[in-house]
């Protein structure tokens, strides 16, 4: 956590605020999109609750905890450690600081369990990731840096970058898998998933055909590409990045303040939206066979916003009309 103070400091990481704003949009898209799953599929007030408790009860640690910003709990965290180094004892302040660590953890443990925010649990997470037990999305401090954020950038550039994939992670933790959900008071409690057995599969099928014939003609190659990557528990792969990214877009739509121009951006502010999504996604060796380049086409191909953006023609493999929309 030093670390990040220094690099808050030194204005090498973007202040938080808005990244916490962007999670409680999504959040909010979200359980909009359980109600309408809701209604269309009959479930009862219960089972809506529920699932709307685990979106709701959602809680964000993203990049740092905000006690770094007050020196004087800095120095008392570290004040246990500093007590203990001598500076002539170099293997003894390695030993010391190994044993600071894991008190350290063992404390934020027990912080967590007890409801609290146990920041410590999560250092070494080198990627975002959902924790059942607290019911917590933990964002890594590295997404606070272009091109996945920056706080004095549109919030379209933050929308498609952070956005998409902080909406990645609300997604997974709606999934049925876990057979849990969090009531009022944070209590762990199972979910009577019996409602929505086989409707799921009915509610994924449009967009688990789309995705499965659709295709695209990449630069260099002389026949189309399936976007398709695989099958899970019946749902195609890229469902819950397809959901997320459409989540983030309509949130973003919904909340955008200020001009969306920036140096060096489209004037179009899907067009930058679309862009930050694509620079997530993208690994800097491009291969069009690969997990991420077909995940990012079957973003684009759902999306009818993309379309519009890009002016994609009928005859285009991405040209999406509208007809099929992959919801939650």
């Amino acid at each position: 956590w030093a670390a990040s103070r220094v690099m808050l400091d030194r204005g090498l990481i973007s202040d938080k605020t808005a990244a916490k704003k962007i999670f409680e949009n999504i959040k909010a898209e979200l359980s909009g999109a359980v109600d309408s799953v809701a209604e269309t599929y009959g479930f009862s007030a219960d089972f809506t609750k529920q699932l709307k408790d685990r979106v709701t009860h959602l809680k964000e640690k993203i990049g740092y905890p905000d006690w770094i910003l007050n020196q004087t709990l800095v120095n008392q965290y570290y004040s246990r450690m500093t007590e203990s180094l001598d500076p002539k004892q170099y293997l003894q302040n390695v030993v010391e600081m190994s044993k600071f660590r894991r008190t350290a953890l063992l404390m934020s443990y027990e912080e967590n369990m007890n409801g609290g925010e146990g920041w410590d649990t999560y250092l070494g997470d080198n990627d975002a990731s959902y924790y059942l037990h607290g019911n917590d999305i933990y964002i890594p401090l590295y997404y606070l840096f272009a091109p996945v954020y920056s706080h004095d950038m549109p919030d379209a550039f933050n929308y498609g970058g952070m956005g998409a994939w902080v909406g990645y992670y609300m997604v997974y933790a709606l999934e049925d898998d876990w057979r849990t959900y969090i009531d009022d008071k944070g209590n762990i409690l199972p979910l009577n998933i019996s409602e929505a057995d086989g409707k799921a599969y009915e509610a994924a099928k449009g967009c688990n055909d789309y995705i499965a014939n659709a295709t695209y003609l990449p630069p260099g190659e002389e026949t189309p590409i399936s976007i398709s990557v695989s099958m899970n528990s019946g749902v195609q792969y890229q469902h819950n990045d397809i959901i997320a990214t459409r989540a983030s877009y309509k949130a973003f739509r919904k909340n955008m303040k200020g001009s969306q121009a920036a140096p060096g951006l489209p004037s179009s502010t899907d067009k930058v939206f679309y862009l930050a999504v694509g620079q997530f996604y993208c690994s800097a060796k491009y291969d069009h066979h690969s997990y991420y380049h077909k995940l990012l086409n079957a973003i684009a191909a759902s999306s009818p916003e993309f379309t519009q953006a890009f002016g994609c023609q009928p005859d285009d493999p991405l040209y999406n009309s509208g007809e099929t929309v992959c919801s939650l």
